[in-house]
C-alpha cells in the first residue's frame, strides 16, 4: 500500500473506497462518479456521463486518469464492488436461512397432521395403490431430506415442493 492511500488514523477502520489522506475533495468526487458507476465501469464512459460538453469532457478525461493512477481507482472501485457483493450474499443467506426455518416448522406440522391422520386410516379399507403410494411417498421424502441435509445430491439447493392429491383436506 503507497503513502497515498493510507488512511488518516491508522487506529481506525479503514476501507479503501473512502477519502484518502491526500485526495482533494474533486479528486474524491470524481472518484464516487467513476466508482459508483458499477462493475462494468470504464473511465471514457463514466466521463462521457459527467460531462457533455467535448471539450470539458477531454479536460475531465485527462484528470481523472492522472487522479486513477495516483489513487489506484480501479483496486478501490474493485473492492468497493466486492464489499457490496458480500452484502448482497449476507442479505441472502439470511432469507435463505429464515425460509429453510419456515419451511422446516411447516413440515414438522404437515407431519404431526399426517401422522394423526394415518392413525385414524383403517389398512383394512385401504387400497393396495394407496398404500403404496404412502409408503413411496415416505421413502421419497426420506430420501430428499437426507440427501438435503448432507447436500450430496448435486442440486441447486433449492427446497423440494410438496404437492397434494386434490382430494386431500387436512384433519
Amino acid at each position: 500500500m503507497t503513502d497515498s492511500i493510507m488512511p488518516n488514523d491508522e487506529l481506525l477502520p479503514f476501507e479503501s473506497w473512502e477519502r484518502l489522506a491526500k485526495e482533494s475533495s474533486a479528486a474524491f468526487a470524481a472518484f464516487g462518479f467513476y466508482r459508483d458507476f458499477g462493475p462494468e465501469r470504464n473511465m471514457s464512459r463514466a466521463v462521457k456521463a459527467a460531462e457533455t460538453d467535448p471539450v470539458k469532457a477531454a479536460k475531465r478525461y485527462r484528470m481523472w486518469r492522472l487522479w486513477s493512477a495516483q489513487f489506484q481507482w480501479r483496486e478501490r472501485a474493485a473492492a468497493y464492488d466486492q464489499f457490496l457483493d458480500q452484502i448482497k450474499l449476507a442479505g441472502r443467506r439470511r432469507a435463505l436461512e429464515a425460509q429453510e426455518a419456515a419451511n422446516l416448522e411447516a413440515l414438522k406440522k404437515l407431519m404431526a397432521t399426517g401422522s394423526k391422520a394415518l392413525d385414524m386410516i383403517d389398512p383394512a379399507q385401504m387400497a393396495h395403490g394407496t398404500t403404496r403410494d404412502f409408503i413411496e411417498t415416505g421413502i421419497r421424502l426420506t430420501r430428499e431430506g437426507v440427501d438435503k441435509g448432507s447436500n450430496q445430491n448435486g442440486d441447486d439447493g433449492a427446497q423440494p415442493l410438496l404437492s397434494f392429491a386434490s382430494e386431500f383436506e387436512g384433519l
